[in-house]
């Protein structure tokens, strides 16, 4: 991904229109110049002096650093006359101030990004604090993408803030997340209604309202009951309601693939049940609301005609205060329906009944699982050996953990594994699983992540001619498939899923099953010798000092060392002698504490498979690393303060993933990367001109896999030099990125040989181009052998004169082409021959870009039956094009953008595809003047379309399929997106 962070320059944007402006904040769409990227200026309004500017700088920091799809990504921050500008990726269009959106599926996919968002704050120990309509928006790169702004406290610094969307305890001064989720609340009530659910302002006395809800669905009116409670120990958190069966009956929405939200739904199917603590009290048709105290009335004459009343009346605040801190957040059932109490009655018998059984969860003694309670008067737990007051309070704690279980007999079944037969599962499947038990049910893992800590522990059985993280992956679908892992969010960032360990179901089958292999002990509370000692120890503690550290030197013999909790910000030393205590560590987790260093006893760990340190602030590796001949996986992903490692890193001959962002971290390529041919992790190689930093290191990196990047092409001396790399030979390369020098000034070299050495495998699924000046594409970039290829984008390739003829790639599903500004037509994609004869072309294509082509004139070459799959188009800043045809032929087109393409005077001859549902048109003068709506001559060639934008302006009026028009938009490939 480029980076788009510019200097707030007046000289070097250009406003190109009005977004939406109030009394707070004023919207600019704008345009830099440079590089012709889109972008918003926020402008808030307000009086600043110094003193109040610091403090905006300060909260500044916190926002820049925030990065997820669905928060407004934040750039560069300055003070003006007019107020404080702040410059922001591209939005489509106004906030969502005064929508009306009464179709439910359109809101519960609304609904469900804006709590990913709250999620992800949330995670973060941030509080957003002014949730409304007016605060979220339309993307405009990703059709349907939703962005919720966040400012901090920058406004409450410049002027006090709209307060009836605040939740009580704000109103209280009782911050808090779950004040979130009351805004949420209330601002998916208005956006549903059409208008404000409530008359007056919070401090009112006293309010009431009728809201009209005949017509919704129980599941919705259930989500906002889970929303509006004023106990905040029993509002649903952000995670809680992601699960609500309001939000899971609009999954295409999902920013995961289509097979990996296939397989999530299927693997948690058993498990969900998302519902509400109160639900069971609410009647098919209406719920009591109170603004300040919230509570559910069961009087039939307030729920007559499917209508919520809402009444509220100012208090002191004293339920706030009294739960302030509370973390129990426990949901019951969802029902549809309720007609009568039995169905509580029922539900209290089963809960009855589960804990009279509560020794079925107790593991075997010799297992040696230990866990701790917070519990003053509570020693360690032993599971498997303690009173019956004990076993009761582990049930609970394990009932308290179940995942969306829907009631106690559908959890025992699962459980119990009645539609599986466990001990038919390979012996080191079953290892595997037990080793999860060292995780609790609250921690997020990424799929390789679980798979290199079982390989780092040699819980994998593999056949020699077998890779062991294809055992591996194998070993964690199979526990996936079963319910031991269950998937979790999405990381959009580095476009992983992640997991969760079911532990309930883990704690069971360790009891039920004989598994004899180590020792695992999992500690929660504070550290104490335990009577045996583990091998497998991890510490998910709230506190850590140095009486921890030196209770750790007694276990001698551990071989897992993970430190799990939220308390990485108080380790920031890690004592010198610790490790000639743990000489015996196969693994080493110490990521996301503060540590700025790693005492040089880390050399003596001979047996180290594993080390993470990953997101610390650490400036040095000790050259004693490059010692660690054992090592098999290091992980410095995030360490932002470190420039180099040890040149000893090439000794390491067992490493097989190096987790690092080699082109942002390291100033320079470690030398004799080469030497190590296990590798099968290496984000990218910087190409030096030096021995040991050539491209001739790739030779032998045949096991690379995954997403790799080649920085620095224009140091490649000649052809004999780029054979070397030997990409053709990494057959298990999914993405690869070959990326030149953007500022360079030596025309001398051969860059057209040179890519043409760099043909990769058959294997590969997405390719870039990136700053390549040669003047045409090689030969092999079209070959129809790349049977795999989904992706291209070609960046800035500034003197390529002709594009590549890739329509007979038969997988292609993205195609990015950007800033190549020698191209003026579009023929070369198609390329007809005697060979191609009637031959259909862009079998697959779904979305096609052309941004940023000064030169291009024509977009034509296409025939009727090409692209039968295309379903959006974006052509932007191509000022000198004036034909489009090719258009006419896009049959199954849904989506088409036109931006800043001052020459095109007019839409096709032929007019638009009969399927276009949603038309953007903006910068295109031409076009707006032949397309008005009162007499333009090409009206009659875009009436039919559902909705058109032309220069910011809706010219129709069907707002839901602005938002669902191409329903299965995956995430974008654009490279500068």
């Amino acid at each position: 991904m480029l980076s788009t962070t510019l200097l707030l320059k007046s000289t070097e944007l250009e406003k190109t229109g009005l977004i939406e402006k109030d009394e707070e904040v004023t919207l600019y769409k704008i345009r830099h110049r440079a590089s012709g990227q889109l972008h918003t200026l926020t402008v808030l309004h307000g009086s600043h002096n110094e003193s109040i500017w610091r403090d905006i700088r300060q909260e500044f920091g916190i926002i820049q650093g925030l990065d997820h799809p669905n928060v407004l990504k934040c750039y560069e921050i300055s003070a003006q006359n007019d107020g404080i500008h702040v410059l922001s990726e591209s939005i489509a269009s106004k906030s969502l101030r005064g929508s009306h959106i009464a179709d439910e599926s359109s809101l519960s996919d609304l609904t469900r990004q804006v709590l990913e968002a709250l999620y992800h704050l949330h995670q973060r120990k941030i509080v957003h604090g002014d949730i409304r309509p007016s605060r979220i928006f339309f993307a405009s790169t990703k059709l349907g993408c939703v962005k919720i702004v966040y400012f901090g406290r920058i406004l409450q610094l410049l002027r006090p803030s709209d307060e009836r969307h605040l939740h009580p305890e704000r109103a209280n001064s009782l911050d808090g997340f779950a004040g979130d989720l009351w805004s949420l609340g209330l601002c998916i009530l208005e956006l549903y209604l059409g208008s404000f659910p409530l008359d007056t302002e919070i401090s009112a006395l006293k309010l009431s309202h009728i809201c009209d809800l005949s017509t919704a669905s129980a599941e919705f009116r259930d989500f906002i009951s889970c929303c509006l409670q004023k106990d905040m120990a029993k509002r649903w958190t952000a995670e809680q309601l992601l699960h609500h069966p309001f939000i899971l009956q609009n999954s295409t929405g999902s920013n995961l693939r289509g097979d990996l939200m296939e397989e999530k739904t299927k693997l948690q199917q058993p498990f969900l049940s998302s519902s509400s603590s109160f639900s069971s009290s609410m009647t098919s048709k209406g719920i009591k609301l109170s603004e300040s105290a919230l509570q559910l009335s069961l009087e039939p004459e307030n729920h007559q005609n499917g209508k919520i009343e809402v009444t509220a009346a100012v208090d002191e605040g004293k339920s706030a205060q009294k739960n302030i801190g509370s973390n129990k957040r426990r949901p019951g059932e969802f029902k549809r329906s309720i007609s009568d109490q039995s169905l509580l009655v029922q539900r209290c018998a089963k809960r009855k009944r589960l804990k009279a059984k509560a020794d079925l969860y107790a593991m075997p003694k010799e297992l040696g699982v230990t866990y701790k309670n917070n519990a003053s008067d509570k020693k360690e737990e032993r599971i498997g050996d303690y009173s019956s007051t004990e076993s009761e309070e582990l049930e609970f704690r394990l009932e308290n953990r179940m995942h969306f279980l829907e009631g106690a007999e559908d959890s025992r079944r699962i459980m119990q594994g009645a539609d599986f037969d466990f001990e038919s599962l390979p012996e080191h499947v079953r290892r595997c699983m037990q080793y999860c038990s060292l995780f609790p049910t609250s921690y997020e893992l990424e799929k390789d992540q679980l798979v290199q800590l079982w390989i780092a522990e040699e819980l994998i059985d593999v056949e020699l001619t077998d890779r062991m993280e294809d055992a591996g992956k194998v070993c964690f679908d199979i526990l996936a498939s079963k319910g031991f892992i269950v998937p979790s969010s999405y990381d959009n960032l580095h476009r992983k899923q992640k997991y969760k360990v079911n532990e309930s179901k883990i704690l069971y089958w360790c009891q039920k099953a004989v598994l004899s292999r180590g020792h695992y002990l999992r500690i929660e509370d504070q550290l104490s010798v335990p009577s045996e000692m583990p091998l497998h120890l991890s510490l998910d503690m709230e506190e850590f000092d140095s009486l921890t550290f030196e209770t750790l030197k007694i276990f001698k013999d551990l071989h897992t060392l993970l430190l799990l909790g939220d308390y990485g910000s108080s380790i920031k030393e890690i004592p010198r002698d610790l490790f000639l205590c743990l000489k015996s560590l196969y693994t080493l987790d110490l990521s996301r504490t503060q540590i700025s260093e790693l005492p040089s006893s880390v050399g003596c760990l001979e047996s180290l498979h594993y080390l993470d340190l990953s997101y610390t602030p650490i400036k040095n590796l000790p050259e004693s690393v490059g010692s660690l001949y054992s090592l098999q996986t290091l992980n410095l992903r995030g360490c932002f303060a470190l420039h180099a490692v040890p040149e000893g890193i090439s000794e390491l001959i067992n490493l097989r993933h190096f987790e690092l962002d080699i082109i942002r971290q390291l100033n320079c390529m470690p030398r004799n990367m080469g030497n190590l041919r296990s590798l099968q992790t290496l984000k990218a190689f910087m190409v030096g001109r030096d021995d040991g930093c050539n491209i001739g290191e790739l030779r032998n990196l045949n096991n690379i896999a995954g997403s790799f990047c080649i920085a620095g092409l224009e140091n490649v001396a000649n052809i004999d030099e780029a054979s070397k790399a030997g990409l053709s030979m990494k057959q298990y390369l999914k993405k690869l990125e070959l990326r030149w020098g953007d500022h360079r000034f030596d025309e001398a070299s051969p860059e057209e040989e040179v890519l043409e050495c760099l043909q990769p495998h058959n294997s590969i699924e997405e390719l870039q181009i990136q700053f390549y000046k040669g003047k045409f594409f090689p030969s092999w970039i079209g070959n129809p052998l790349f049977t795999n290829v989904v992706s291209i984008t070609l960046y800035r390739c500034i003197e390529c004169q002709v594009l590549p003829s890739v329509g007979k790639l038969p997988s292609l599903k993205y195609l990015n082409i950007v800033g190549l500004d020698s191209v003026r037509d579009t023929n070369g994609l198609f390329c007809r021959n005697v060979t191609t004869g009637s031959q259909i072309l862009f079998p697959k294509l779904e979305k096609l870009t052309l941004d940023n082509m000064p030169n291009l004139q024509q977009f034509t070459g296409a025939e009727n039956g090409d692209f039968p799959s295309l379903v959006q188009v974006y052509i932007r800043y191509c000022p000198n094009l004036f034909e489009i045809s090719s258009v006419f032929h896009l049959k199954v087109l849904q989506y088409l953008e036109i931006s800043y393409c001052i020459k095109l005077q007019s839409v096709p001859e032929g007019g638009l595809p009969a399927s276009i549902e949603s038309l953007v048109i903006t910068g295109c003068p031409g076009i707006k003047e032949r397309c008005n709506k009162n007499g333009g001559e090409d009206w009659y060639k875009i009436a039919h379309i559902p909705s058109t934008w032309i220069d910011y302006e809706q010219i129709s009026r069907n707002i839901v399929s602005v938002v669902h028009s191409v329903k299965h938009e995956n995430e974008s490939h654009f490279v500068n997106e």
